[in-house]
């Protein structure tokens, strides 16, 4: 069973209740972050986006968004159309602005072929990897920087 609840730092917390592994759901300064830790099913990740674009409702605003994957397990099966489905959603508070961190190239490789597959769909999304939440917490503040 996937829970998701909102915790006092108003971050909100996804965990399925056999075991701590799951999708956690956050504000990392301006970003909204969506840290991956163990096996997590398509389920609990399109749930997860929805209840990041619920945090984010609350800002006001459009919030970037960080996907950390650093200590998710193997991605599920079926990963090109559910990732796919995900970039092709427009979320109203979500920017089209993505940092992947991801130690490995993966989830670049895998992300760039849904990317092509769906291009006319998600031509405008910004996608960009690095290899720890430093730099994407770095990266994102240059974008800031600049405009």
């Amino acid at each position: 069973m996937l829970t998701i609840y909102q915790q006092a730092n108003h971050s909100l917390l996804m965990e399925r209740s056999a075991q701590r592994m799951g999708i956690r759901v956050a504000w990392d300064g301006d970003a909204v972050c969506l840290t991956y830790v163990g096996h997590w099913t398509w389920t609990e990740h399109h749930a997860a986006v929805q209840a990041a674009d619920v945090l984010a409702a609350g800002s006001g605003r459009q919030a970037d968004v960080i996907i950390d994957v650093t200590e998710s397990g193997p991605l599920p099966d079926n990963a090109i159309p559910n990732l796919g489905r995900t970039l092709r959603a427009k979320r109203r508070h979500l920017s089209r602005r993505l940092i992947v961190v991801s130690q490995g190239r993966v989830a670049q490789f895998i992300l760039e072929m849904v990317q092509r597959v769906n291009f006319f769909a998600v031509r405008d999304q910004q996608i960009h990897f690095v290899a720890t939440l430093a730099e994407a917490r770095a990266l994102l503040a240059e974008f800031h920087r600049q405009n």
